[in-house]
């Protein structure tokens, strides 16, 4: 497993730097605080995910005593590092009190941590429940951050779709899927062909819809 991570310490630092600074404004993280993150991402890409774990937990604690909350991303990250480890729990801690810590008027920076603990459940604690409750949930946040035809909400829609498929629940899939098809942008209003040789009445070009955070 460490191959797939064995990146230099050099890029690893870079990618770290360039991840903190994207989210820095937001956690307000102190100097002390966004070195331990910035040391645990360059751990984790390295394949050292207990040592990434100890500079998260420290990012934590440090941002902790200022009185200001560590934030979403270290707890974000603190829960990476657990789930490399097969710490299911604790990850799942950590994911729930990252979606807690979002304040504000906007639900959007939950969106992030909702998909991780989505995954978490599906994929290593076989609770598909309370994964397609998670990603439902998902798709609340973004229509109400966003608006229901935002590329946001389309992707954690399409998200909820390919979960219903691999839970062999095809029919909500499918569902879901054509709903999809019916907001994308329209091109040309010319008909496209539907599987039974037939047409629907407008053309559409789909466009990478963009991730969820």
């Amino acid at each position: 497993m460490k191959a797939a991570f064995c990146l230099s310490a050099g890029v690893g630092l870079v990618a770290a730097g360039i991840y903190l600074t994207r989210h820095q404004r937001s956690t307000q993280f102190t100097l002390e605080a966004n070195v331990h993150v910035i040391e645990g991402r360059e751990l984790y890409l390295k394949g050292d995910f207990k040592g990434a774990e100890n500079k998260y937990a420290r990012a934590i604690a440090v941002q902790s005593a200022v009185g200001t909350g560590p934030g979403v991303m270290a707890e974000v990250l603190y829960g990476d590092a657990c789930k490399a480890q097969a710490k299911y729990e604790a990850a799942e801690r950590s994911y729930l009190k990252a979606m807690k810590r979002v304040v504000g008027g906007s639900r959007a920076p939950a969106l992030s941590p909702a998909l991780r603990l989505a995954h978490l459940y599906e994929e290593d604690m076989g609770r598909s429940e309370d994964a397609r409750g998670i990603l439902n949930r998902r798709v609340e946040i973004a229509t109400q951050s966003f608006g229901a035809e935002a590329d946001q909400t389309l992707s954690c829609v399409e998200d909820l779709a390919g979960f219903e498929g691999r839970s062999g629940h095809h029919v909500a899939s499918l569902h879901l899927y054509q709903g999809l098809l019916k907001r994308l942008p329209r091109s040309h209003g010319q008909p496209i062909q539907t599987h039974s040789g037939g047409t629907a009445h407008h053309d559409y070009t789909p466009k990478p819809t963009q991730k969820c955070p």
